[in-house]
């Protein structure tokens, strides 16, 4: 149990195209929000005399990881935001890690791990605030894996 809670700052985002792996940090990372697991309610109901309607676990769907990060059109500053783009124009399965912090010290990180595209991704450019890119992951994998805390493998 966390005693008086952990920070989402130091989470970790990576993607690469290569194996074996070598991961591709997102810069710039403002916020992301999880994918979500959920299992899917199969009808196993047997008609008889309970009136109970019964359940049985389905498929679990995996809904997408949406990160927001700076918008940053400079390649020179960030080369991985272009890449990001190209694979979405090219519509390549990447592998992506998220690594999310276990201590405050930042030196453990719990790791996720799944094969994705890039399903979207929107520049915003208010005229009175930054500029943010939103870029959504579509999962497409056969597994979804929880690694056990350690060191980050994502520099």
């Amino acid at each position: 149990m966390a005693q008086g809670g952990v920070l989402g700052n130091g989470t970790k985002v990576g993607f690469s195209a290569a194996s074996p792996v070598s991961w591709t940090r997102v810069g710039q990372l403002l916020d992301d929000t999880f994918p979500s697991l959920e299992t899917q309610k199969v009808d196993s109901t047997i008609h008889g005399t309970s009136k109970f309607m019964r359940n049985m676990p389905g498929m679990i769907a995996v809904g997408d990881l949406t990160l927001i990060v700076l918008g940053d059109l400079d390649e020179g500053t960030d080369a991985a935001m272009k890449t990001i783009y190209d694979y979405l124009q090219s519509q390549t399965t990447l592998w992506w890690r998220i690594e999310v912090p276990v201590d405050r010290a930042q030196t453990e990180f719990t790791a996720f791990e799944f094969q994705g595209f890039v399903a979207s991704f929107n520049y915003l450019s208010p005229i009175t605030d930054r500029q943010t890119a939103e870029i959504n992951i579509g999962y497409d994998s056969a597994s979804f894996v929880r690694y056990n805390a350690g060191a980050t493998a994502i520099t």
